[in-house]
């Protein structure tokens, strides 16, 4: 009698381990670490560290609870491409007034000159010369 008192005991507290097991876990889903925390998309973006090639971006806390940290900062690599001018800071020049020079045979290239458009700021170089390859002369139907 004292053995089959003993197993129902054990039952007995393996099943409250599991209740309590359980109901732990049940209460996790709605905390912080599943999304509770909503920060902004567009974080604050840091120079990008050449040694590292990365840049570090700082999150502000949009919605969340106390658990939620104010803000959280995020490693990214950095990007290869050149940062946008801004619009009407370029150097502009005249196109149409410059002519193309005739193919050079070593270099296979032809250049132009083109002269700095009145209004464009005084960092820019008063001339530019554009340079491209030159197209193979095209051989007439019939050859």
């Amino acid at each position: 009698m004292k053995l089959s008192l003993n197993c129902c005991t054990w039952l007995l507290l393996l099943s409250l381990c599991l209740i309590l097991i359980s109901s732990t876990e049940g209460g996790k889903k709605g905390g912080a670490k599943n999304g509770a925390c909503k920060y902004n998309k567009k974080g604050k973006e840091s120079e990008c560290n050449t040694s590292t090639n990365t840049k570090e971006i700082t999150y502000t806390l949009k919605k969340g609870d106390a658990e939620c940290q104010a803000t959280i900062v995020k490693k990214k690599p950095c990007s290869n491409s050149k940062p946008k001018k801004a619009k009407g800071s370029g150097c502009k020049y005249e196109k149409q007034g410059a002519t193309w020079t005739e193919c050079d045979p070593v270099t296979k290239k032809k250049s132009k000159e083109m002269k700095l458009k009145a209004g464009s700021g005084s960092q820019c170089p008063p001339t530019q010369t554009k340079t491209k390859s030159c197209k193979p002369a095209r051989k007439a139907a019939g050859q």
